[in-house]
């Protein structure tokens, strides 16, 4: 219930607090009383809701567009209790319907919203970042990527592997657990980056502008920027790391 719709549109920005817990329970109540008189559709969404919100909130609480398999779950439910042939309908009774086609009308005007602002900006600006590094001059760049789970799509447009610091590896994507969302402190990224420059070209990859003017402030040259998308920590930024001569 902390987490609300996109900040993107007005009418969907409800404040968390004692409003949206109250809908929330509010809103369980009411698919309960739905699925009442069907035992398995009641305990697959109890056992599958059960399952995604301890995922949520024992490694990653993530953001509204990563929960719609809660929605996903109630849909299977309905389908279950239709296919029992326990109902005609979805829900049973009139009132039930109409409160389910208001939720249908919502998840319509979020994902329109979403799309319109994904017309107007891009959502990351992976692709551009990638399509600026497919030149010639960093045909041979090493490019060292903070945070490297923000630049996995900039590996998959590329199609090649970036370098983790975190992990001290060559990665097109990441295994998600409880350290994966753990950031390299600045200054020990800037130092590793300077041992690496003794041997390649080093392209240092940044995600976030708080990161990248950190790293404006120390003095390292920026190359180029990709600002923009509707995801801020997915606008990125390319500095070139000359610490240490080239044999």
């Amino acid at each position: 219930h902390t987490i609300w719709f996109a900040p993107y549109h007005w009418y969907h920005n409800l404040a968390p607090g004692f409003k949206t817990l109250f809908f929330a329970v509010a809103l369980c109540s009411w698919i309960y009383f739905v699925l009442k008189k069907h035992l398995r559709s009641a305990l697959f969404f109890s056992i599958a809701t059960t399952g995604i919100l301890l995922f949520f909130y024992l490694f990653y609480m993530g953001f509204v567009r990563h929960h719609g398999m809660i929605f996903l779950v109630f849909i299977a439910g309905l389908w279950m209790k239709r296919a029992d042939g326990r109902g005609n309908k979805l829900p049973e009774t009139g009132f039930a319907q109409l409160i389910f086609y208001v939720i249908l009308s919502l998840q319509f005007l979020q994902g329109l919203a979403a799309h319109v602002e994904d017309i107007e900006r891009p959502f990351s600006q992976a692709r551009e970042t990638a399509r600026y590094l497919r030149q010639p001059e960093f045909k041979d760049a090493m490019i060292v990527a903070e945070p490297d789970y923000r630049a996995t799509a900039i590996s998959g447009y590329l199609g090649q592997k970036l370098y983790s610091v975190k992990l001290d590896k060559w990665q097109s994507y990441m295994t998600w657990n409880t350290q994966s969302p753990q950031d390299v402190e600045l200054p020990v990224l800037v130092n590793k980056a300077k041992i690496l420059s003794a041997k390649h070209r080093v392209i240092l990859l940044i995600a976030g502008k708080q990161r990248a003017d950190t790293i404006v402030n120390s003095g390292i040259p920026l190359v180029s920027s990709f600002t923009g998308g509707i995801l801020p920590d997915e606008d990125f930024y390319l500095f070139e790391i000359k610490g240490i001569p080239r044999p």
